[in-house]
């Protein structure tokens, strides 16, 4: 299979839009078309999408209990990741929701750089366009996953070097990981930019061999990565961008 990045919450069919952190597959059904941007869909969450259009209605996308002690933060209820994460949410006319808690911190080293960390748990997600939490499932759509967890860190050595890591797990289905390097140095009155960036995502079905393969959720026979890196250089209002990539076959 093609190299892939993502916890799914979505179903199988023949269209797909995907967000690093979540992937919503849907069938363009012959009465109406769902998902839609704007509009809300009348099955009120994914599970018992029919296909059979839209509604009107009350959505609520944010309900959030922040708190803040020094240089630590949490937020708990329907949420949109906010730190060093893996974890996205869709975008429409307005954002997708978790429904969990996010908690993270921050540690300034003076001179030798500054450190930041955040942690998120989730048990249940909501496309912009349904107005209920539904669970996580596997690519068989049957399948449920407990919760979707994310560890991210970044250290900024405030010499324009600037090291970023992340892991996501979907509890017994999938891991995935990113990494990312970025730096810059003046060129001629410019700042040159240059990142290189990882991401990698392994199934937990079956043995990984290619033998084994044939489970719809064994998605992977092994470690499918993608890797990229990216030249950027601004001149006046002019913005030059020279990006490269190469990704595995699993």
């Amino acid at each position: 299979m093609s190299s892939g990045y993502y916890l799914q919450p979505g179903v199988s069919g023949v269209h797909a839009d995907y967000f690093f952190g979540v992937k919503e597959k849907h069938t363009v059904p012959p009465r109406g078309c769902h998902p839609n941007e704007i509009s809300l869909s009348s099955a009120h969450q994914r599970w018992g999408e029919d296909g059979s259009g839209d509604t009107g209605g009350f959505n609520l996308d944010k309900a959030v209990l922040k708190m803040k002690y020094d240089d630590y933060w949490m937020r708990a209820g329907y949420i949109q990741p906010s730190g060093q994460t893996l974890l996205a949410v869709h975008w429409g006319f307005v954002p997708g929701a978790y429904q969990g808690a996010e908690i993270g911190g921050s540690w300034d080293f003076g001179e030798h750089g500054a450190l930041s960390s955040s942690y998120l748990w989730s048990d249940k997600y909501k496309a912009p366009w349904y107005t209920e939490m539904y669970e996580f499932r596997a690519a068989d759509n049957t399948t449920r996953i407990d919760y979707v967890h994310s560890l991210g860190l970044r250290y900024d050595f405030k010499n324009k070097l600037v090291l970023e890591a992340s892991m996501a797990q979907a509890t017994d289905f999938m891991d995935q990981y990113f990494g990312k390097i970025s730096y810059s140095f003046p060129v001629a009155g410019s700042d040159l930019r240059m990142s290189y960036q990882f991401y990698g995502v392994k199934d937990k079905v079956g043995d990984n061999s290619i033998a084994a393969y044939g489970s719809i959720n064994d998605e992977y026979d092994g470690l499918a990565w993608l890797q990229g890196i990216m030249l950027g250089y601004t001149v006046d209002t002019l913005d030059f961008r020279l990006e490269a990539h190469g990704q595995s076959r699993r």
